[in-house]
Formats: C-alpha cells, sequence, structure tokens
C-alpha cells in the first residue's frame, strides 16, 4: 500500500492506494495517527484503494474511535464500487462519513 499525503486549504488528505490489509495496517494507522488534534478533519481519499480485509476494516473503525475522543473526524471520499460492497455488507456504510470525491469530502457535501 502506498500513503500520499497532502493538505487542501489547511485539511489533511490521506491518499490510500492499493489493498489495506493486515500487512499494511500498521503503517495506515501511524499515518492517521500523525494528523490527530483535537477539531480536526481527516479526508482519506480511497478512490485508488482496491481491496479491505477485515484486518482493515478493523484499523479504519479504530482510527475512527481515536478521532472521536478527540472531537475529530474522518471523512471517506471515492470508494470504488467492490470495496463500497464490503461497507454496506458490515453496515460500516452507516458508521462512516463517505462521500463520492475529495471535493465533496472537504465542502461536507
Amino acid at each position: 500500500m502506498e500513503i500520499e499525503n497532502s493538505l487542501h486549504g489547511g485539511t489533511p488528505v490521506l491518499k490510500v492506494r492499493g489493498r489495506l490489509d493486515a500487512a499494511s495496517v500498521p503503517v495506515f494507522k501511524q499515518h492517521c495517527l500523525e494528523h490527530l488534534t483535537a477539531d480536526i478533519c481527516l479526508v482519506i481519499d480511497c478512490s485508488d484503494l482496491t481491496f479491505v480485509d477485515s484486518s482493515g476494516l478493523g484499523s479504519l473503525v479504530a482510527v475512527l474511535r481515536t478521532f472521536n475522543k478527540q472531537s475529530a473526524t474522518i471523512r471517506l471520499a471515492g470508494i470504488l464500487p467492490e470495496v463500497r460492497s464490503i461497507f454496506e455488507l458490515t453496515r460500516l456504510n452507516k458508521v462512516f462519513d463517505i462521500f463520492n470525491s475529495v471535493e465533496d469530502a472537504l465542502a461536507g457535501n
């Protein structure tokens, strides 16, 4: 998995490429937690995320809980249909704020 960090108007955006699985979870969590400050909104661009397994889903939930404790938020953007189906199957689409694009996530639409 590759992760690219960027800032869009002061909002951190992580672009995730490849697979979010047991092997990549530690690096993913580290990148997310580097941006953790109170009241921050982290956008995770999933438009190039091709696979998520149960470890990957667990890491997303763990990061979300950590962020929520600090009154911070996470927004997922651009989830591909094959990955989105996993979120729907596990009903995590009801837990996460999911947006069609990074632009929508940044705008909160």
